[in-house]
């Protein structure tokens, strides 16, 4: 499941700077510059969480006391 929800928005990453590239200056390039910086604040959301749960999983199991 990780690397789905990691390549779903990379995908739109790349669409998205596509998009921005083939617009000329103005709102249709403001916009795909705007889903750009959302996806990357979505995609580094999901990296955290995956991360934190492969710390999870890594960690050594807690001791009887």
């Amino acid at each position: 499941m990780p690397a789905h929800e990691l390549r779903t928005p990379l995908a739109g990453l790349k669409t998205q700077a596509q998009v921005a590239l083939a617009t000329p200056d103005g709102p249709g390039r403001e916009e795909a510059l705007r889903h750009i910086v959302t996806s990357v604040d979505r995609t580094s959301r999901i990296v955290r969480q995956v991360l934190a749960l492969a710390a999870l999983e890594a960690a050594p199991p807690p001791s009887a006391a």
